[in-house]
């Protein structure tokens, strides 16, 4: 994690610039904008507000206890983020009576402040090329995709967890034969080959997949599941959040593939620095079900 929390402050939250901008945008020098996560202080009887993409969340502070409500929207893409918003003293949306989650929390009188902090899904999650990907023996491709972040609330005086929730609940999909799968989370957005064609949304993690075929037969490549879980997160300069690269090797009729992250930040985050570790420590090089989806029918394996 980084030496220091950062604490948030009443600032709508820009999107981080794509590469397609203009040319004049891409010479000047890019701002980041602030950073959604950090130290959120309260006065009793205080409510805050904070809106990460879809994603909504009320916190208010009571004398011994903390009530939150959040909710999340419909559009997945939504990439409006406000921090921070003391709704008693600035106005902002308020409390909703209907359409939201509402949880209590019995803490200690003096606990004044939560954390905010950004995770990666506590699952695998499956994509899919815009179309079948066919990759001849002896192949390399690169593809980039987008998964979904988690927000993890802690108090900031002791670090207990209160709760963790999906910034966008992706739906959920079975990955693997019906005897020998598991339960994974399924990406609405496509995985793509060229990284300016992503979407850059605050409430989600570019991954590179750097897949090889080092089979005698081609590979077809339809669902790739992603191991997000053994991935860190890291945040570049202009604000976008990445993980590690993934490579992923086709050796043989196995059905684990060869999964190896590197450990630092991709290449094409500059300036990064390392946000949040893995939740699953399984070392830098480790065996993974992506087989049966990402290389296609049973027939290729």
């Amino acid at each position: 994690l980084p030496t220091k929390t950062p604490m948030l402050t009443n600032t709508p939250v820009q999107a981080a610039p794509s590469p397609s901008n203009t040319a004049a945008a891409a010479a000047a020098p890019v701002k980041p904008p602030p950073a959604w996560w950090g130290h959120v202080v309260f006065h009793e009887d205080g409510t805050r507000y904070h809106r990460i993409g879809p994603f909504e969340i009320w916190l208010t502070r009571r004398s011994g206890e903390w009530h939150v409500a959040h909710r999340c929207g419909e559009n997945a893409i939504d990439d409006s983020v406000i921090v921070d918003v003391d709704i008693s003293a600035a106005g902002g949306p308020a409390v909703p009576t209907s359409g939201a989650t509402e949880l209590q929390f019995a803490l200690p009188i003096e606990a004044n402040a939560v954390r905010f902090w950004p995770h990666l899904a506590d699952r695998a999650v499956v994509f899919s090329p815009l179309r079948t990907l066919v990759l001849p023996p002896g192949g390399r491709v690169t593809l980039y995709a987008t998964s979904p972040l988690w927000i993890e609330i802690t108090t900031a005086a002791s670090s207990r967890r209160l709760l963790e929730l999906p910034l966008w609940r992706p739906s959920d999909t079975w990955f693997g034969d019906p005897t020998d799968g598991e339960l994974c989370y399924s990406s609405r957005l496509l995985a793509v080959r060229d990284a300016s064609e992503l979407l850059r949304l605050q409430h989600r993690a570019v991954t590179p997949l750097e897949i090889a075929n080092d089979h005698h037969d081609p590979l077809v490549i339809e669902r790739i599941s992603v191991p997000v879980r053994s991935l860190s997160l890291f945040r570049d300069s202009v604000g976008q959040l990445w993980t590690e690269p993934v490579r992923m090797v086709h050796e043989s009729g196995a059905a684990l593939a060869t999964v190896t992250r590197s450990g630092a930040a991709p290449r094409e985050a500059f300036g990064a620095e390392r946000v949040a570790s893995p939740r699953d420590a399984l070392g830098l090089r480790f065996n993974a079900r992506v087989f049966f989806g990402l290389f296609g029918d049973e027939g290729n394996q």
